[in-house]
């Protein structure tokens, strides 16, 4: 996870190759997806996504990680995860 949200391409595309499970989670409910999209780092959520990694998850907080690309002003990584979410709100109404 921390390799996402820090732009290590190299370490995800090991993980990926050795079919690490894409979609655990941190304490938060965050994951590598999560913090990549939240980060903007393009190439990682081109390949997590091309990996099977779940676009619609949701972290504790409520948020996907269309939610925080979209957050954080990322326009390619909103766009990229857009099909994938379906036009998911920002987070849940209360």
């Amino acid at each position: 996870m921390q390799a996402a949200a820090h732009n290590h391409l190299n370490i995800v595309t090991r993980l990926t190759s050795a079919d690490a499970d894409l979609d655990t989670t941190a304490d938060d409910g965050y994951t590598a997806l999560h913090q990549a999209a939240a980060s903007g780092h393009i190439e990682i959520v081109k390949s997590l996504l091309a990996h099977g990694a779940a676009a619609n998850l949701r972290a504790i907080d409520g948020a996907t990680p269309y939610a925080l690309a979209l957050k954080n002003d990322h326009a390619i990584v909103t766009a990229l995860l857009n099909p994938q979410t379906q036009h998911q709100p920002f987070f849940p109404v209360a």
